[in-house]
């Protein structure tokens, strides 16, 4: 017998509060190591909302029958003070660069050849919950399912806020 499986689905993403960036700071280098591009963004506060598409599809032979269950919903994520840092090693081919002309040093798909290396060394998120919200759109996974879903999310929330 096969299992169910279970797929979501990231059906779109709102991003709201880009007008609250406080710092943006892209591919900065060092002295001390200049083949690492650092860059850092800070805000006010972001609020994500995701509309999210949960399938339950169930296998032949479960001791659960029926049809697939579908159900869609609303992730709300608010936070305050997002601070975000990102270092990345970037190796190009020397003897690439030095052939191009000017006008393809702008372009990413002639960048994209010379490329010989890309790392991220470094992330850093950080910042403080505000909300997280879960929002049931319908769909055919019972009320009772939802309840506890928005139980689980509710402990983490009331447990884990700083």
């Amino acid at each position: 017998t096969m299992g169910a499986l279970i797929r979501i689905d990231i059906e779109n993403v709102t991003i709201g509060g880009l007008d609250t960036f406080k710092d943006l700071n892209l591919f900065g280098t060092t002295t001390l190591n200049p083949y690492v591009l650092n860059t850092s963004l800070e805000a006010e506060s972001l609020n994500v909302t995701m509309g999210l598409a949960l399938q339950v599809m169930l296998g032949q032979g479960d001791t659960v029958s029926g049809g697939n269950l579908t159900e869609r919903f609303l992730l709300n994520l608010y936070v305050d003070k997002p601070t975000i840092q990102l270092s990345t090693l970037l190796a190009l081919r020397e003897s690439y660069v030095r052939g191009m002309r000017m006008g393809q040093l702008v372009l990413p798909s002639c960048i994209a050849t010379a490329l010989h290396a890309v790392n991220f060394t470094e992330i850093s998120v950080n910042f403080t919950l505000g909300a997280l919200k879960l929002i049931t759109k319908g769909g055919d996974i019972e009320g009772e399912l939802d309840r506890t879903i928005d139980t689980v999310l509710e402990f983490f929330i009331d447990n884990y806020k700083s």
